[in-house]
């Protein structure tokens, strides 16, 4: 597992019951912003990729990727999904079922050659990976060649995001 290689802390303007947007530059080509939402439980992301590919953040207790449950932007369908990755060829990367497909405020675009994925998800989710406010969290970023999905991904890295 990979540590980010910077950490910045942006100011943005919260109410009381929003953390500040905190930013890890992950690679040369990847950022992340979050921030948790106690209110509602949930953490928002915001991934910038400097290219035009899919992209994908998932959630992981082991670091590997057969076993974790990733968030996956296609830009060429314009759809952010939730996935169930149980193998590491196509077939082994499913949509998860309807019932789970719980994100809010979901989106992934292509702007001025970045895409750019946002979605917020609940923090705790009947049979999936807990995500734990004011622990480091193991996660997992990938993107592809193109904004097609299924494709190889070039990029693939685990990290530790302090929550």
């Amino acid at each position: 597992i990979v540590e980010p290689t910077t950490t910045t802390a942006t100011t943005t303007t919260t109410t009381e019951t929003e953390a500040e947007w905190q930013t890890y530059k992950l690679c040369n080509t990847c950022t992340i912003n979050y921030r948790v939402n106690a209110a509602d439980a949930t953490v928002s992301f915001e991934l910038i990729h400097e290219g035009e590919a899919w992209v994908s953040i998932a959630f992981s207790e082991t670091g590997a990727m057969v076993g974790s449950e990733a968030v996956i932007g296609t830009p060429d369908g314009g759809q952010v999904l939730k996935y169930n990755m149980v193998g590491r060829w196509g077939g082994g990367v499913t949509p998860m079922a309807d019932e789970h497909q719980t994100l809010t405020d979901a989106s992934v675009e292509i702007v001025g050659g970045q895409t750019i994925m946002r979605f917020t998800k609940i923090l705790e989710e009947d049979d999936e990976i807990k995500i734990v406010p004011g622990q480091e969290n193991t996660l997992l970023l990938a993107h592809g060649y193109t904004d097609s999905f299924p494709s190889y991904h070039p990029y693939r890295r685990a990290f530790n995001l302090p929550l």
